[in-house]
Parts: C-alpha cells; sequence; structure tokens
C-alpha cells in the first residue's frame, strides 16, 4: 500500500493506496485558489478557475502580505480544506514538517517535484503562481480524496 522515493523522477509515491501522491510531480488543485486579498476560495460545481464563482465560498486565510515557510498550523475546515494559516516556527521536523507558500490571486497546487528535495511531501501546498504557469514538473489527475 506503500512505497517509493523522492530520490529520482522515476519512481512514483504510493500513500495508502493512493498512486503519486507526492514527491515526484506538482498536481494542480482544482476549485481552490487564493484571491487578491489573501482569501481561500473553495468553488464546486461549474468552477472556471477565474474567481469566485455562484457555488463558492471565501474564508479569510489570517494573512495581510504574501507569505511561504515552514507550516505550523492549518485551517482545516470544510470551507478552506488544508490550508496553512501559520508559517512561523515550524521546520522540516516540527510541526507539519512540509513547507508552503500563500501568494495573493493565485491558484493552487501541492505535492512537490522530485527537485524539491525535503520540501516536497503531502502537505506542502503551493499558491505562488497564476494558471497559466507550466513546466515538466506540474501535472494534473482526476482524484477524489
Amino acid at each position: 500500500m506503500t512505497f517509493g522515493t523522492t530520490a529520482n523522477n522515476t519512481t512514483h509515491m504510493r500513500l495508502f493506496g493512493i498512486e503519486d501522491f507526492w514527491g515526484c510531480i506538482w498536481e494542480w488543485v482544482d476549485g481552490l485558489t487564493i484571491d487578491g486579498e489573501r482569501n481561500v476560495i473553495t468553488s464546486w460545481n461549474s468552477f472556471s478557475g477565474e474567481g469566485v464563482e455562484s457555488t463558492s465560498v471565501t474564508t479569510p486565510s489570517g494573512f495581510t502580505s504574501n507569505a511561504s515557510g515552514w507550516i505550523r498550523d492549518v485551517i482545516g475546515n470544510n470551507a478552506a480544506g488544508f490550508m496553512p494559516n501559520n508559517f512561523s516556527g515550524g521546520s522540516s521536523s516540527t510541526y507539519w514538517s512540509d513547507y508552503g507558500y500563500l501568494y495573493a490571486s493565485c491558484v493552487l497546487r501541492f505535492g512537490g517535484a522530485w527537485g524539491n528535495g525535503g520540501l516536497a511531501g503531502p502537505f506542502y501546498l503551493y499558491a505562488y503562481d497564476g494558471a497559466s504557469d507550466a513546466h515538466a514538473a506540474v501535472g494534473a489527475r482526476l482524484s477524489f480524496v
């Protein structure tokens, strides 16, 4: 049910039966965006990735400026999901032991790519780029977790 390594880009991770859960390629998170005020926008039903839809919930992140670092605390509710809300005092061996970025007006991806080394992990959340960002280490898959 579990195997893999983040040592190279040829071995995919499996965690609890979920293929490539993290470690080899970034995965886009559809339905979550960060608006210009750093609020978390959770959308479903007809989500287009272009902003607030008719079926969406806005949750304040608590940040007033762009933030990044080792994740210490998360929002963790039905509206915002598993969103970092405190990067102060975390490290690679404490709290969530994963890194995160929460920047204004961005879409989200998670997991990290093989080149991210110790930063990559199941809770590594990256809200740093727009929807047009594309390169070999970013992919997508259909999953319902």
